[in-house]
């Protein structure tokens, strides 16, 4: 019997991305037979997208509130920004504990949103917004928890 081992090769810096050629397992796995790693924010769409956001995270806060815009191009208040404070602190403390060792945390830039709402954004260009609503009514654990968790 062939015996599979599906371990990854310890050279592979974590973040990176990572293109395998293989076959997929009936668990959903894959056995790779050739891996191609390179740092991660590479891809040619990815400046494109973090360029979006900082003109959006510009925008936001030049009027100093997340808005939202329709199909009809009007914008819709959905909350005041505060970059400061001891909301912003919080957040920030649960940063430190559950940000990726390959992340650089100085190029993190926190928000909070003056809403009631239970929201939560990481943008592609470093800015995280974390709604009130959702600190207000969770635990600093709760809030770190990922979506889906």
């Amino acid at each position: 019997m062939a015996r599979h081992w599906l371990v990854g090769p310890a050279n592979i810096d974590l973040g990176s991305e990572v293109t395998a050629k293989g076959a997929r397992l009936d668990d959903g796995s894959v056995l790779a037979r050739e891996l191609e790693a390179k740092p991660n924010g590479t891809g040619a769409f990815e400046k494109t997208i973090a360029s979006e956001c900082d003109d959006r995270e510009q925008q936001w806060l030049r009027v100093g509130a997340a808005t939202e815009g329709d199909e009809n191009g009007r914008s819709t208040l959905v909350g005041n920004i505060e970059d400061g404070g001891r909301d912003v602190e919080r957040v920030q403390r649960i940063l430190t504990r559950i940000t990726p060792p390959y992340v650089d945390q100085t190029r993190l830039r926190v928000y909070v949103v003056d809403s009631k709402e239970w929201n939560a954004m990481a943008m592609a260009n470093g800015s995280i917004w974390v709604f009130r609503g959702l600190l207000n009514d969770m635990d600093d654990d709760e809030v770190a928890l990922p979506a889906g968790s």
